[in-house]
């Protein structure tokens, strides 16, 4: 086995891990991780195997090595319950200084600056194709008018960082969104493409951060 597939599948847990915190959502994207999770044991291992780069461990190396990444809450032979997103992220290594390089390298906060919460969750959304925090089909090609509540709650719930308010979001969602129609309750989003063109640093679906998101299945 050469050594660039060795080192690959050493980082595949690690990898994929990254990736599911990234995306906020583990084995399926209706997961509510917002508050602790349960999961099937079988089905996240599956998850894993079936997404990740290289060839995948067995399952006891899968298990000891993902358990270097999060403490679990609890666990049985088949089930196991993992802390709320925000804690997991929490304790990836490296978690915050890797989001900060992250947007540091596309031009979205300055060398010194903190992550903007916004952009970042909003950068995240463009890459995964949807809006995090919300159960939406049919973005890529057409328009979504969607309800101003339920965005900025998939916000709050996802966001890593510090969190704005209400108005302060909107402040900065729009610097990187072109909004179309909306009243007091609802806008208009335009699609997924009309998005990713608005977004100034935004040059191809490989070019943001956390690549591996654009090499795993979905």
């Amino acid at each position: 086995m050469s050594s660039q597939k060795v080192n690959t599948r050493e980082h595949s847990v690690h990898t994929w891990w990254m990736v599911c915190l990234n995306k906020g959502w583990a084995v399926s994207h209706t997961d509510n991780w917002s508050v602790n999770m349960t999961v099937d044991k079988n089905a996240l291992y599956e998850s894993y195997r079936k997404s990740c780069v290289g060839e995948p461990f067995g399952r006891l190396m899968f298990w000891t090595r993902l358990q270097r990444l999060v403490r679990v809450v609890s666990q049985t032979h088949h089930s196991v319950e993992f802390p709320s997103l925000a804690e997991c992220r929490g304790q990836f290594p490296g978690w915050e200084a890797e989001h900060k390089r992250a947007f540091e390298s596309r031009g979205l906060i300055p060398t010194h600056g903190e992550v903007n919460s916004v952009h970042a969750w909003w950068n995240v959304c463009l890459g995964n194709g949807r809006i995090v925090g919300l159960e939406m089909d049919g973005w890529k090609d057409h328009e979504m008018s969607l309800s101003k509540k339920a965005l900025f709650d998939a916000y709050t719930r996802q966001s890593v960082g510090r969190h704005f308010g209400t108005l302060m979001f909107w402040k900065h969602l729009k610097a990187v969104l072109s909004v179309g129609k909306e009243d007091h309750a609802t806008c208009v989003v335009p699609a997924l493409v009309d998005c990713r063109s608005k977004h100034t640093v935004w040059e191809s679906e490989r070019n943001h951060g956390f690549m591996p998101t654009h090499v795993l299945g979905n």
